[in-house]
């Protein structure tokens, strides 16, 4: 759930003040050895499938019956 708009089943709404899940607070700073430098586009794209993939979950996907076997996909 959002936590800026309850009535909103995924953790991000985009709106506003609304940041995503773990995000860190405005203004931290990361150890350069922990970052990674990415196109805006790629970054953009990655976003947009965290959302779709956030939006799954809250709608029931593991539930679905090859929720399993594409997690085994993802450990191989």
């Amino acid at each position: 759930m959002c936590q800026c708009n309850p009535s909103i089943r995924t953790p991000y709404c985009g709106k506003g003040d609304c940041v995503w899940p773990g995000s860190k607070p405005e203004g931290s700073r990361e150890d350069s050895k922990d970052s990674i430098t990415i196109s805006t586009k790629e970054y953009n794209r990655l976003l947009e499938r965290d959302n779709f993939l956030l939006c799954l979950e809250s709608a029931g996907v593991d539930n679905w019956d090859g929720y399993s076997y594409a997690q085994e996909m993802m450990e191989e």
